[in-house]
């Protein structure tokens, strides 16, 4: 969009670029994301949601609105991931460097 492309073209295109990546990743973290179901299952829902939330502002709005849309959704998305605390329970607990000498 920052490059004159309509919104519905930059989106789609972003996308159709996004796909090999997510799968590739998907399929070489198989085993790590089977440890993971019940964090996957319990974030589908609220993915799914923003997606079709997102799609529906894309398809019912103007290119216009959906400008001006894009960067507060943006700006909410950052600002959730900054207060987020990270879930670190999972983790080994940081051991001492030892000394070189």
């Amino acid at each position: 969009m920052a490059l004159g492309v309509p919104p519905l073209s930059a989106n789609v295109t972003s996308t159709v670029g996004l796909i090999p990546g997510a799968l590739g990743g998907a399929i070489g973290y198989a085993d790590l994301l089977s440890e993971q179901r019940d964090r996957l299952l319990r974030l589908a829902v609220p993915t799914l949601l923003g997606a079709g939330v997102g799609t529906l502002l894309l398809l019912l709005t103007s290119n216009q609105t959906f400008e001006l849309i894009v960067p507060v959704l943006v700006a909410a998305s950052c600002l959730l991931l900054c207060s987020a605390t990270a879930d670190t329970t999972h983790l080994p607990r940081r051991q001492r460097a030892l000394p070189l000498s």
